[in-house]
């Protein structure tokens, strides 16, 4: 297996768990310790509901449908605000985002790679510099996925 080929199948197992997860429209949310709205979880900003009780009520009742950091009974949140922080801010949407790019790359570096082994090109120094350059972000991306079986050691950068 290539490093084009480990890459894709990781990316596009990334993928697949973030689209099983609720895809782009899947924004987890975490304000901070003591947020009445979200209670100290972390919450699908999408799942958000309000509910008023009667016409003297000041503020609206809010709740959220997922959340995903309750303790076992569901009645306390489970992490603390480091750990919150961090499950918000890998949600499935940004995931998304990243595959995208991540492919992008590796997109560029197989054209480039392409055109600085053209024998009939003319600009083949700069080609090289760039097709080396992309190599070189090519391998760093693997390094996320260092801990795979399938990963080669020789492609660290």
């Amino acid at each position: 297996m290539g490093i084009v080929e480990f890459l894709e199948a990781r990316i596009a197992e990334d993928e697949a768990v973030a689209l099983k997860a609720g895809g782009a429209e899947a924004e987890w949310l975490y304000r901070d310790e003591y947020d009445r709205e979200t209670n100290n979880e972390v919450v699908w900003a999408n799942s958000r509901a309000e509910e008023w009780f009667g016409p003297a009520q000041k503020e609206p009742c809010v709740s959220y449908g997922r959340t995903v950091t309750q303790d076992s009974e569901g009645c306390l949140p489970a992490v603390g605000k480091e750990d919150g922080t961090h499950i918000a801010r890998h949600d499935p949407a940004r995931v998304l985002r990243e595959v995208a790019a991540k492919r992008a790359i590796i997109k560029a570096y197989v054209d480039a790679d392409i055109k600085a082994h053209d024998t009939y090109n003319f600009h083949e120094d700069i080609l090289n510099g760039e097709s080396n350059g992309l190599e070189t972000a090519v391998e760093a991306l693997t390094i996320c996925w260092s801990d795979h079986p399938d990963f080669n050691k020789e492609w660290r950068p």
